[in-house]
């Protein structure tokens, strides 16, 4: 008995790609577990990029109607450098040596 077939359409926020041949796969969870693991390879490959990143997969049976679809979104924010301080000689910064009591 053959393998039902699944298509699998990913998305890597730059382009999107379809397998129009199709991929067997022993059951819906197999083809659902590798979705998963393609997005975790995506991920791999677009990072780091930056800040951002959304992938998609989805997953079509073999008469087209839509069985699965995961997604993956990376969002990542540079926090404002921490401000130093800076002290006047003044304040005794350690550029000038220090001036003696008097």
């Amino acid at each position: 008995m053959p393998m039902p077939k699944f298509f699998v359409t990913t998305d890597d926020g730059d382009s999107t790609f379809r397998d129009e041949d199709g991929l067997e796969f022993k059951n819906r969870k197999a083809a659902t577990d590798d979705a998963q693991r393609a997005l975790v390879d995506m991920a791999r490959e677009r990072l780091p990029n930056g800040e951002r990143v959304a992938l998609q997969v989805q997953i079509e049976d073999e008469v087209g109607d839509e069985v699965y679809r995961a997604s993956l979104k990376f969002e990542g924010d540079t926090l404002k450098e921490e401000a130093t301080s800076v002290r006047s000689d003044e304040e005794g910064d350690g550029d000038e040596p220090p001036t003696p009591p008097t």
